[in-house]
């Protein structure tokens, strides 16, 4: 059971071929900046601890799974009615995303980062030409799991003086759960069908991204941020994941915008009491 003095949950789950244990430190670190906070990671199917799970090649699939393994978590330790909100990076920000646009009452808000969606951004601008050998690098060094993370991780990093820490910290969770190349084709299958509509989305969304991006291109962000009104913030250097290269940074943006949100919240609190009156 958590403490009873939890106020807010943040839900986190983790992008393409990646489960919870690649966070490493951050949910540590996000749940002690945000005062009365409880942090839970949720593995898509076919990682992590569902490792043993088909993954769905649909988008609704996977955001209703996120969804009941989220309800049965708050069921389960008795916390229905604290407020929500979920953190996720790429292919998760796309399942956030669904969540939210499927039902928008669920969530208090979403931080999405260094996402995109296929029917808004070019194939070009979702997977940038340098990344395509990694993948392919990926690919032929499966067998060998220090070369096959250190690909991964020149992949989504820019931090280069910590390549080989990650690369040697990855390949041991891929030992322990290796994640099949059918869940990651099948994870790119939901990726590449989901297409939202172009419309502003009722939760409040946090847009992370990185200029440096070599993955995915930043305009993909920029993009979703024009249409959906919401806010964002473009980090300098960092690679695709940022919650690795720079999680103080992520914890911080995150921070600030939830205080923000809640403030909001509060101040408005009295004048809706008043009109009801």
């Amino acid at each position: 059971m958590p403490p009873r003095n939890i106020e807010v949950l943040f839900i986190l789950i983790r992008g393409l071929g990646r489960e919870s244990e690649h966070w490493g430190d951050f949910p540590k670190k996000l749940q002690a900046k945000i005062s009365n906070s409880l942090v839970k990671c949720i593995d898509l199917p076919g990682t992590g601890e569902n490792l043993a799970m088909t993954s769905p090649i649909h988008m609704r699939e996977l955001s209703e799974f996120v969804r009941h393994e989220t309800e049965f978590f708050k069921e389960k330790n008795k916390i229905e009615k604290i407020p929500t909100f979920i953190l996720a990076p790429s292919l998760g920000g796309m399942v956030a995303a669904d969540w939210m646009l499927s039902y928008p009452k669920d969530l208090e808000g979403a931080i999405l980062i260094n996402t995109s969606f296929s029917s808004w951004s070019k194939i070009w601008e979702r997977l940038q030409p340098q990344a395509i050998r990694h993948i392919l690098h990926i690919v032929l060094k499966e067998k060998d799991f220090f070369a096959r993370e250190s690909e991964v991780v020149k992949m989504v990093s820019n931090d280069k003086e910590k390549f080989t820490m990650h690369a040697k910290a990855w390949s041991h969770v891929f030992s322990a759960r290796p994640i099949q190349l059918t869940t990651i084709m099948r994870q790119l299958i939901a990726a590449h069908s989901f297409k939202p509509p172009k419309v502003k989305i009722e939760t409040p969304t946090l847009l992370l991204a990185s200029s440096k991006d070599r993955m995915v291109n930043p305009v993909c962000s920029e993009l979703i941020q024009k249409v959906w009104q919401c806010s964002i913030e473009i980090h300098p250097w960092a690679g695709h994941d940022i919650p690795l290269d720079d999680a103080d940074w992520v914890v911080d943006k995150t921070l600030m915008w939830y205080e923000s949100l809640v403030g909001k919240s509060k101040r408005s609190a009295p004048a809706q009491r008043t009109a009801n009156h």
